[in-house]
């Protein structure tokens, strides 16, 4: 992990998604978020705070705390995957990363895609699909979906790797998207 983040300019050229940027959000050691305060009663709780963009809200995680709103929480990049994916009324959201113009942003599937990654260490298995169905016996789906991800399966192997995960994770039109055009066995069952 690197020590400062601020020495380390990820942004050689732009990023085209959160997946490219995996590597460099495992070296962020904490992630801060914005929090607001929501009185219920005589009882106030903290919850994170959206943004509208594009008229959409989207949670936001920062790896500078001294770029996020105050008052804020702070959360390893593992917490913070979680965090972001139990949030029920959002699919999508921004990490803001030093040195870059805008956030990246994010899906619920990529974010996904984050924990698996930094639950494996960001080890890349010699045989992925096989390794994705290992995890997924096990009931460790974030780093059975990363693992399958890894392989970009097609066809049957996408039937009978990726989309099994994508539908335990609650990913449903992501699975429906990959079994769609198949006309196997494996997606027929899926389906």
């Amino acid at each position: 992990m690197a020590e400062n983040t601020k020495e380390y300019n990820i942004f050689g050229g732009a990023l085209a998604s959160l997946t490219a940027a995996l590597p460099s959000l495992d070296a962020v050691p904490l992630f801060s978020l914005p929090v607001a305060a929501e009185r219920y009663g005589d009882i106030e709780l903290n919850t994170l705070a959206p943004a509208a963009e594009g008229g959409r809200a989207m949670l936001r995680a920062y790896a500078d705390a001294s770029l996020c709103p105050s008052p804020l929480v702070k959360y390893t990049p593992y917490e913070t995957a979680l965090i972001l994916l139990h949030a029920p009324r959002h699919d999508f959201f921004g990490f803001y990363l030093p040195g870059a113009a805008a956030p990246l942003r994010a899906s619920r599937t990529e974010v996904s895609l984050l924990a698996g990654f930094l639950l494996a260490g960001g080890k890349r298995p010699g045989a992925p699909l096989e390794a994705a169905a290992a995890e997924f016996a096990a009931g460790n789906l974030y780093k059975a979906h990363y693992f399958a991800s890894l392989a970009r399966p097609s066809g049957a192997d996408a039937a009978r790797y990726l989309c099994p995960v994508l539908i335990e994770l609650g990913f449903y039109q992501d699975a429906y998207d990959l079994l769609k055009t198949q006309h196997t066995p494996e997606a027929a069952l899926l389906l």
